[in-house]
């Protein structure tokens, strides 16, 4: 007897269809499908007993993670991927089907097959991804576009998985170096809690019932302990209350362009977000600009990409200038958010119609030197913390062992 296989497809109309049907492999089942009009989103053996083989409760619940959202590395494999198939000859439709069940993440798996659906009743390749544009990148959506018209859709998405791999690259890096000074900060966090509400109301009681005069350092850090003690709930309260009311005002435009303006000026932090800012921006743009979109277009992508309302203004300004026929290196000077260096290489691109290449080169600068300044702080921050730490652990065995010193001359 065939095995029996269970499916989860699409019809052509996008309703969701579930059954069972007999096959002697998997690929002549997929096939039976697609005669039937049906687009695979999901096929397995079924086991013995009479449940579908493969998917656990830890894929389940990967699924519905929120952390399932696709990453700039899921980005880049599926456009390397998808421009190696395409360079190989076979149809846009069949990559993305074929794409559609080896991708990692569930999410992007679920979008691509949709995006298969769509290609399937017609639609072009751009807009059956541009359904699913609060998913999928808008510079993703727009290169696909350009290199449908183009006839050069293999480049673009290769322009595509070298955009996505520096992103990535540039995201790992700041995440590497952010690492290790936040798991500290949460440690001592934690060590405070527990030092506050377990270990020094221990020795409180002991020290309450001998009737010790308690040294000033011993009786501030119980006052401290006993203050969190007794009010804790006053504090947890507030900071709930207190994350409320700031998302709601960040959710306004004034409060949304006041955070997005003090993350570029606040101390230390600041130049750093900056520096990512630029290069962000030259990379997107470098790729945007050599894939063939135009410039007005590319602005406002860059725009979304960049996603900082101070930015997003600068971006405004720059284009209405470029739609007047003028260069957009004094506008971006003007702005005081780009080094000058960028604007000079950006001048002379425009200047040379080379202003791809600058874009680039100026992208690649300024990504190795968000890299080495993130490597310096990090380098400066670890010592900085574990002073800190040492400070508060031994103010903590001074407030402790200070008084049981006295508890023998008391005895």
């Amino acid at each position: 007897m065939s095995p029996v296989y269970q499916y989860k497809a699409k019809n052509w109309a996008g309703e969701t269809q579930q059954g069972t049907t007999n096959a002697s492999n998997m690929k002549e089942a997929t096939d039976y499908l697609r005669t039937q009009n049906l687009v695979v989103m999901d096929i397995k053996m079924q086991s013995s007993l009479g449940g579908a083989s493969g998917e656990s409760f830890l894929e389940n619940l990967k699924k519905r993670s929120p952390l399932s959202k696709a990453k700039s590395r899921d980005y880049m494999v599926f456009c390397r991927q998808f421009a190696t198939m395409v360079q190989a000859g076979m149809a846009a439709l069949q990559s993305v089907q074929i794409l559609a069940q080896q991708m990692e993440n569930a999410e992007l798996r679920e979008r691509l097959q949709e995006v298969a659906i769509s290609v399937e009743k017609g639609s072009p390749l751009w807009e059956a991804f541009d359904k699913h544009s609060d998913f999928f990148p808008r510079i993703l959506i727009n290169m696909i576009e350009a290199g449908e018209a183009g006839g050069m859709l293999d480049e673009v998405l290769e322009n595509l998985a070298d955009h996505f791999e520096k992103q990535n690259d540039l995201e790992e890096k700041i995440r590497s170096a952010t690492t290790y000074p936040l798991v500290v900060g949460v440690m001592a966090l934690g060590v405070l809690a527990l030092m506050l509400f377990f270990v020094l109301p221990q020795f409180e009681g002991i020290f309450r019932d001998l009737g010790m005069d308690l040294p000033l350092i011993t009786r501030i850090v119980l006052g401290i302990s006993g203050f969190f003690m007794d009010f804790w709930y006053i504090f947890l309260i507030l900071i709930i209350v207190g994350i409320i009311l700031l998302w709601r005002y960040v959710q306004t435009d004034e409060g949304r362009w006041r955070f997005d303006n003090l993350k570029l000026n606040m101390p230390v932090f600041g130049p750093i977000y900056q520096k990512t800012i630029v290069a962000r921006f030259a990379r997107t743009l470098s790729t945007l600009l050599y894939s063939g979109v135009g410039v007005l277009n590319s602005l406002e992508l860059v725009e979304r990409v960049l996603n900082n309302v101070v930015v997003g203004n600068t971006m405004q300004r720059t284009r209405e200038v470029v739609q007047k026929g003028q260069p957009m290196a004094p506008a971006l000077e003007k702005s005081g958010l780009f080094p000058l260096l960028m604007v000079e290489m950006i001048n002379v691109g425009e200047e040379t119609g080379s202003l791809d290449n600058m874009l680039m080169r100026s992208a690649d600068f300024y990504e190795k030197e968000v890299a080495y300044v993130m490597d310096r702080l990090g380098s400066i921050i670890e010592p900085i913390l574990l002073i800190f730490i040492g400070v508060f652990v031994g103010i903590m065995v001074a407030s402790i062992i200070t008084p049981m010193f006295q508890m023998g001359d008391f005895l």
